[in-house]
């Protein structure tokens, strides 16, 4: 028989696991020497791009398995469009939007870059884009401020 607790903390702790590993990877690439970081970052991207639509995949799967098991819940599955609504809603929203604010982060980053090229190392917006994938939708509403509130912090560091 399928173990249902299982499942939860699975479902739990599998993005706290594998965004975990890819800030480690994002971390070592960054203060590492190698010539392919750009081609690394970009993998990392494309990893995670694949995680989140994966993980809205299976926590779909698991809401539909979840609910055909509760008489109540059969119900709301039988109902028109609610479980595709539902869905939508909980789990498919957050993947744009992580994807989207990513995105919209990484064009903001290479204006900046085309602007003043000398506060970018190479592969600094990509890392940007990498970051915010990690964080997500709607962490990403409190890491920007943060980012720039350390950027302004370490340019202050820097000039004393």
């Amino acid at each position: 028989m399928f173990n249902s607790q299982l499942l939860i903390v699975v479902l739990k702790w599998l993005p706290i696991v594998f965004f975990g590993a890819v800030f480690y990877f994002e971390v070592w690439l960054y203060f590492s020497r190698h010539q392919s970081n750009i081609l690394n970052y970009k993998l990392l991207i494309i990893g995670s791009i694949s995680f989140r639509v994966f993980y809205a995949v299976l926590l779909t799967i698991s809401q539909y398995y979840f609910w055909s098991r509760d008489e109540f819940a059969k119900l709301l599955l039988k109902s028109p469009d609610y479980f595709l609504f539902y869905s939508y809603g909980r789990f498919w929203l957050n993947v744009l939007l992580s994807i989207g604010a990513a995105f919209v982060f990484y064009l903001f980053l290479k204006f900046l870059k085309k602007y003043r090229e000398r506060f970018f190392k190479k592969g600094e917006t990509k890392l940007g884009f990498l970051s915010v994938l990690i964080v997500g939708w709607p962490n990403f509403v409190i890491f920007l401020p943060l980012v720039f509130a350390f950027v302004v912090l370490a340019s202050i560091f820097r000039r004393i």
